[in-house]
């Protein structure tokens, strides 16, 4: 654990500037990254600003390129909070805004820090494990207001998104612990060890299988016929007269069944033990939210909004985030469902094409034109980073981006050496090559002119090579 009472008092430092805007009425921009993380740290500093009575705008971006700061800057902002966004930003940052910005983050920073930001790593946090940018934010909210403690679900969900369950049984570790603490105190959320499938309350068995994210199983990810005949010939009752059961529903001899059934798609080195372990472990329930709602698993919550964000309509996400359980819910499940389309869709087509996937013995390189958008580049990279065909070296894919740029996603994979930093390294590389990029110790990108290409991949390779 790093330095907390100069975390603590920074967030109320940050938290007496944004009540004394919020109090004068200035407009607040507040810009995060359109993903599940990022779309519940800026939910977090809307609601706390709204509690204070201020204005303002609450928007979801991809990263913070100069095109990005160009539109925002034509936005008219008179302060601007930037949520889960590459700090090695900050010099573009000034330039554009002066002194009327703040940053809010927990991503690797390669430049020097600066007092407008507020990043994990400035006081020894781990930011790829111990907080995430939701949780910084939420450090600031509550400092802002004791009320807002009620906001502690949320950081629950943007940890779980980035994949912060690094704990034993797939538990949250670090600061995040103290914020699930403040969470069940206040009854909106309990803890259980369980099978750890999509969609536990909400979802048939076969649906919930289907739809899993946090290990690619062949054969069975994205195919709910296979799910529902597998299942069935493994005598598992998945009906209850006329209605689905869900896996929440199980006993514990189904539930082992299910295990048994789903363990050898893992794949893997046939120890039987790791491939249960990867499926078991802490579920985060939200208790205030309805029984078999899509809502009520943490983790599935911020596959909602990791959805409505990557499908670019983060603001039905925000909406969700604010309290909207009727038609940006509705509409929000609507993307999701497409969304696992596309990722299914996408990553099948990668793991089916040879071509595209070159190794050595440093890294796995996939080249995704045409077959991924740049906007689900990362959760593609998530999946195939889960998959048995890739392993034992860190795998790095690119794809097309707008006006002749490249974007790239990092991702380690099972059996990867964790004294490599995925997000220090692409974090180098974007201050080297003037462009943008960083992350975390296991899943980070950057984006860059596609003319530099090559050059980035002897970089990337120079870097691997003397880890």
């Amino acid at each position: 654990m790093g330095e907390l009472k100069p975390l603590k008092d920074a967030a109320k430092e940050k938290a007496e500037l944004l009540s004394r805007l919020a109090l004068e009425n200035r407009r607040i921009g507040i810009i995060g990254r359109f993903d599940a993380d990022g779309i519940s740290a800026s939910s977090i500093l809307a609601k706390a600003i709204q509690r204070k009575g201020g204005k303002f705008t609450a928007r979801a971006v991809r990263d913070g390129s100069a095109a990005t700061i160009q539109q925002i800057k034509e936005s008219d902002f008179e302060f601007h909070v930037f949520c889960d966004i590459v700090s090695g930003q900050m010099e573009a940052f000034s330039e554009s805004f002066g002194e009327l910005w703040m940053t809010i983050d927990h991503q690797i920073q390669a430049s020097k820090s600066d007092p407008k930001t507020f990043n994990a790593w400035n006081y020894s946090f781990d930011g790829s494990t111990e907080i995430s940018g939701a949780g910084m934010a939420y450090l600031i909210a509550v400092q802002m207001e004791q009320s807002n403690h009620d906001l502690s679900w949320l950081p629950v969900v943007g940890a779980l998104a980035d994949r912060q369950d690094k704990g034993n049984h797939h538990a949250l570790v670090g600061l995040n612990i103290e914020i699930v603490d403040d969470a069940k105190k206040l009854n909106l959320l309990k803890e259980d060890i369980d099978i750890l499938l999509y969609g536990r309350e909400s979802r048939p068995i076969h649906e919930s299988l289907a739809s899993t994210s946090n290990v690619y199983l062949p054969g069975l990810t994205g195919n709910r016929d296979a799910c529902l005949a597998t299942l069935t010939s493994a005598g598992l009752k998945l009906r209850d007269d006329n209605r689905w059961r869900t896996i929440s529903e199980l006993t514990e001899d189904e539930k082992q069944i299910l295990i048994d059934t789903v363990a050898p798609h893992l794949g893997g080195d046939g120890d039987t033990k790791s491939q249960v372990e990867e499926l078991v472990g802490t579920i985060y329930t939200l208790s205030q939210e309805d029984e078999f709602s899509s809502m009520r698993d943490a983790r599935e919550v911020g596959s909602l909004l990791n959805a409505c964000g990557r499908m670019l309509h983060a603001g039905l996400g925000i909406s969700i985030c604010l309290g909207d359980r009727g038609e940006s819910l509705f509409a929000g499940e609507e993307i999701l469902a497409e969304y696992r389309q596309n990722l299914n869709k996408a990553t099948q087509t990668v793991l089916e094409d040879f071509t595209r996937v070159t190794e050595d013995e440093h890294m796995i390189f996939v080249k995704a034109d045409r077959i991924v958008n740049e906007d689900i580049l990362g959760p593609v990279a998530s999946l195939l980073s889960g998959s048995q065909r890739f392993t034992t070296r860190p795998l790095f894919i690119v794809t097309e981006g707008e006006e002749g740029t490249t974007r790239l996603s990092a991702r380690s994979t099972r059996g990867c050496s964790f004294s490599l930093n995925l997000g220090k390294l692409l974090s180098d590389i974007a201050k080297e090559f003037e462009c943008t990029g960083g992350g975390h110790q296991t899943a980070a990108g950057a984006m860059f002119p596609t003319s530099r290409l090559p050059e980035v991949l002897k970089r990337l390779k120079d870097g691997l090579s003397s880890s």
